[in-house]
């Protein structure tokens, strides 16, 4: 056990003491577990602030303890799936403690969806409520059509969760709290966090990057501010004032949010955590020379979020604590295969392994390296092309902002390179799209194999993009085929 007073002793075994939060089965144990020690150990340390109000843990436990207590008294049973619009709200934090307790499921939802979506989401998760967290008051509950488990079935998840849908149509995940604390105990361990740390989360609460960040919290004891949706200039403050240490972002995040700092000392910013899809590496030179410290991670839904950490200025991603890493296919690369303890047991085949559709490979050290995705390969003439690999090169050209590649189906080639870009502000006034092509084509010559140079260039406002700011791949193709077609 560290020395270290701000760090928290290991909870195992530990039952807390003073008033507890009740527990129904084993899988509740350790969420509730921690919850009692903090509110033990750190009671009267922040938690959680959110729009002005402030919950210590003390507090928070409180919260739950009441939120529980309502659960259960309208009839809420262990093993029935809640739908949840989650909201970045302390009133959503409870209820997903509250849940843990219950034995009950968290199916999330994007608060911002129609109801219809919401509706959709709930049936296709065999969910029996919805649930709508409401600002200091209870919930609103809707009984639903779902069928009520048996007392015979299987411990049930923590939460579902829907991917982000970067491929096509979301898939529902569903996570057990044994792997978002396996996940975030590694997470506090790669990046030595303590009780005295604070997190900024500007990550939507109803993907698996918004909730570890709550499940980072409760393992180190540290506190959270919930910000309901990223405001590129309140978050370039919040960096700024000393307070927070972390804050998780997606690429397309921090490009917006770099233009409003300032070069500063490392001991007056906070440190990045940037995942959710590939980073430009520009973005990494401006931050390096504005002095802030990025940490890339490499995870997903399947993983209860990352499983691997590249630290500033290293290129691969070292693997956290408990996490195995295997190459299917050949030394050079293939797709990245996961085992560990934060891995969804409905994701991996019968050894225990997560086949990501991921392509990569590990070097000397071990460290991953993430080349692209198994379904995005691009068949042209003949040749496998990444998309993700070409995007890499001409994110380096001077007037790309944004861009994405894809494949449209052609008679000659089988499948036509494409890509898609946005232009900089100022390169505007450099060239009409056809001389900005000519420079993009001539620009991949020098650095890419020639099957790998796109044959048509197209400038567009902006990229289609999920929930997360990854690329949404699907509408990307349908855009690239339309803007073919209608080129002619």
């Amino acid at each position: 056990m560290s020395s270290d007073p701000r760090r928290p002793p290991t909870p195992a075994g530990e039952r807390g003491c003073g008033t507890s939060v009740a527990v129904d089965g084993d899988r509740a144990r350790s969420v509730s577990a921690l919850l009692d020690r903090n509110a033990r150990l750190f009671g009267d340390h922040v938690a959680l602030t959110h729009a002005g109000a402030t919950y210590s843990w003390r507090d928070l436990h409180g919260l739950v303890q009441k939120t529980l207590a309502d659960l259960r008294a309208r009839g809420v049973a262990p093993g029935e799936r809640l739908a949840v619009p989650l909201s970045a709200s302390i009133e959503s934090v409870a209820l997903l403690w509250a849940a843990a307790a219950l034995g009950a499921t968290i199916v999330a939802l994007d608060p911002s969806a129609p109801r219809e979506i919401w509706e959709a989401r709930a049936t296709a998760a065999q969910a029996t409520w919805l649930v709508v967290p409401q600002t200091g008051t209870d919930p609103r509950l809707a009984r639903l059509g779902g069928v009520a488990p048996s007392a015979k079935a299987a411990p049930a998840p923590l939460t579902v969760v829907f991917t982000s849908g970067s491929g096509g149509r979301p898939k529902a995940v569903p996570l057990w709290s044994k792997q978002y604390l396996a996940s975030a105990e590694a997470t506090v361990a790669a990046l030595a966090l303590v009780a005295t740390d604070r997190w900024l989360a500007v990550m939507p609460m109803f993907h698996v990057g918004g909730l570890a960040i709550l499940f980072r919290a409760l393992v180190s004891g540290g506190g959270v501010e919930l910000h309901e949706r990223f405001v590129p200039r309140l978050v370039a403050d919040r960096l700024r004032g000393g307070e927070i240490s972390f804050c998780s972002l997606v690429p397309t995040m921090l490009a917006r949010l770099l233009p409003l700092l300032e070069p500063s000392g490392a001991d007056q910013m906070s440190r990045l955590l940037l995942g959710g899809a590939p980073v430009p590496s520009q973005l990494l030179r401006v931050a390096e020379q504005l002095g802030i410290g990025v940490y890339r991670a490499y995870g997903m839904t399947e993983t209860a979020s990352m499983i691997a950490l590249a630290r500033p200025g290293e290129e691969g991603a070292e693997p956290l604590p408990g996490v195995e890493l295997r190459i299917e296919g050949t030394k050079q690369s293939g797709e990245i295969l996961v085992r560990g303890p934060m891995v969804s047991p409905a994701a991996t085949d019968r050894e225990g392994w997560l086949h990501t559709g991921d392509v990569g490979f590990l070097d000397r050290a071990g460290r991953l390296h993430v080349r692209g995705r198994l379904k995005n390969i691009v068949i042209t003439g003949g040749e496998n092309v990444s998309p993700e690999e070409v995007e890499r090169v001409l994110e380096e050209h001077e007037q790309i902002a944004e861009v994405g590649v894809a494949g449209v189906p052609d008679p000659e080639w089988g499948e036509l390179l494409v890509a898609l870009v946005v232009r900089r502000a100022r390169s505007r006034a450099l060239g009409s799209d056809a001389e900005l092509t000519e420079s993009v084509r001539s620009f991949c010559r020098r650095r890419l194999e020639r099957y790998k140079v796109p044959k048509r260039v197209f400038t567009v406002a902006a990229l289609p993009r999920t929930a997360t700011g990854k690329i949404d791949r699907s509408a990307l193709t349908a855009l690239a085929r339309s803007l073919a077609q209608a080129a002619g």
